[in-house]
């Protein structure tokens, strides 16, 4: 078995082990293969991931050509509104809607379709200029102003915590975020798109339903 399958392996026991531990279901693994090149994905694929994650468009639409049609694709990378047409209908799931423009490009493509556009809400748990995402006070409005797009489905939320910080308290106020929300808005998907190649095992113990993991199973970035 080859390194790349190896450690998609022994990540997928890993969190099955931890998921059993915490009495829930084992998230979805999206193996996140941004930069690297598909013979990595098809090395994943043949140990059974079928789940994989970009975030930049020319690559992300290179892949989806090139690579076997059962994979389901996530986009989780920030996507410009005038982008969105490149997107709908060739991702499985964006994970990084995060406002109303953006929203509206989703909604006049998926129409055109015929189809409909599983999303997940970015929300900027940490309060991070940098970073993009709706704040937490916001999120309500926001999924709100959703509900009028037909042809875009709110599957759940996603949050990127801050580098610097014990990721567990964010992860815990995205779960206690999600209950609300679905309290609010009967209906709403209740994924939970949290942690990364150094937090997975913490989001994990807080109920993430979808993990992004790349270096992990890839290796280093060059």
């Amino acid at each position: 078995m080859d390194e790349i399958a190896l450690h998609y392996t022994r990540i997928c026991a890993e969190i099955h082990a931890l998921s059993q531990q915490a009495g829930q279901e084992s998230p979805v693994l999206v193996a996140v293969s941004k930069t690297f090149p598909a013979s990595a994905v098809l090395e994943a694929y043949g140990a059974g991931c079928r789940d994989f994650g970009e975030n930049r468009l020319p690559e992300f639409l290179q892949k989806v050509r090139e690579l076997p049609r059962d994979i389901r694709w996530h986009f989780v990378g920030q996507l410009q509104s005038r982008k969105a047409r490149d997107v709908v209908g060739k991702a499985h799931l964006i994970h990084s809607l995060d406002r109303l423009s953006l929203a509206e490009a989703v909604e006049k493509q998926a129409a055109s379709l015929k189809l409909v556009q599983g999303c997940l809400v970015q929300v900027n748990i940490g309060d991070e200029p940098q970073k993009g995402g709706v704040k937490p006070a916001d999120l309500s409005g926001f999924i709100g102003q959703l509900r009028s797009f037909p042809h875009v489905e709110v599957r759940g939320l996603m949050c990127i915590p801050p580098a610097s910080e014990d990721a567990t308290l964010y992860f815990r106020q995205m779960r206690q975020l999600r209950q609300r929300m679905q309290e609010e808005f009967p209906g709403l998907g209740g994924e939970l798109s949290m942690g990364m190649s150094d937090d997975y095992s913490l989001a994990v113990r807080e109920g993430s339903t979808l993990v992004r993991i790349g270096s992990a199973i890839f290796g280093q970035r060059g």
